[in-house]
C-alpha cells in the first residue's frame, strides 16, 4: 500500500516548519489559568513527557502574561496524554 506525503511523516513529534501563525492579543489584561492537579500516580509518566517535549523544543518554557494550562488525557492502562488546555483563548475570556 502506498500513501502520499509519506516523506513528511515522522516517528518523533517536533514543531511544524511549514507555516507559520501569529495569534493577535487584543486584551491587555493576563490570561493565569491554572493546570488541573495531576494525580500522583501519572506525575512521573507527565514530568518525563514535559522533559521530552521541552529538549525537543516542541513547548518553551513561558515568558508571557497570557499562559494557557495543561490537562491530561487520562485512559485506563494507557501514558497520560500530555494537552493544552486552549478553551480561554478560543472563547475570548
Amino acid at each position: 500500500m502506498h500513501f502520499k506525503y509519506t516523506e513528511l511523516l515522522t516517528s518523533k513529534p517536533g514543531r511544524c516548519n511549514i507555516i507559520e501563525y501569529q495569534c493577535k492579543v487584543t486584551s491587555g489584561e493576563p490570561l493565569v489559568v491554572h493546570s488541573r492537579s495531576i494525580p500522583f500516580s501519572v506525575r512521573s509518566g507527565v514530568r518525563a513527557q514535559i522533559t521530552q517535549m521541552l529538549e525537543d523544543n516542541i513547548i518553551e518554557v513561558p515568558n508571557s502574561s497570557r499562559i494557557n494550562p495543561l490537562t491530561f488525557a487520562l485512559r485506563k492502562g494507557k501514558i497520560a496524554r500530555t494537552c493544552v488546555d486552549a478553551r480561554h483563548v478560543t472563547s475570548g475570556h
